[in-house]
């Protein structure tokens, strides 16, 4: 039988690594989109914008080096929501387009995280 035939069985914690990458990153993005949307109305931007920074900021001193840099970016997005709140209104546009940027640069990498997921997945079978 040659290399090639033969078929890589995906390790069941590398399974686990990208299923749970692709629904965290899912979750920012939708958490994003949802923070854009909130955003004009102040209590619930406020409030989403504070959980957003601290899901960042657990990010960043979580152990795991995986999780580091979507951390620093829902960092930035949940500071970037804050100044929109409570920043100078001619500068709400720009962070409005960064936001939804942010939240579909989150939606793309859980869909290739989930394609993976399930290309492993399948090897298993």
């Amino acid at each position: 039988m040659n290399e090639e035939d033969y078929i890589q069985i995906t390790p069941r914690e590398e399974l686990v690594k990208q299923g749970s990458a692709a629904v965290a990153h899912l979750a920012s993005g939708a958490i994003l989109l949802v923070l854009t949307m909130g955003a004009r109305f102040r209590l619930i931007g406020i409030v989403l914008s504070a959980l957003v920074l601290i899901i960042g900021l657990g990010a960043i001193f979580s152990k795991d080096r995986e999780g580091k840099r979507p951390g620093f970016l829902l960092t930035a997005s949940g500071v970037l929501g804050l100044m929109v709140q409570f920043g100078i209104p001619m500068l709400k546009p720009f962070a409005m387009f960064f936001l939804g940027l942010g939240a579909m640069g989150f939606f793309a990498s859980g869909i290739i995280r989930g394609i993976r997921f399930l290309a492993g997945l399948n090897s298993r079978r």
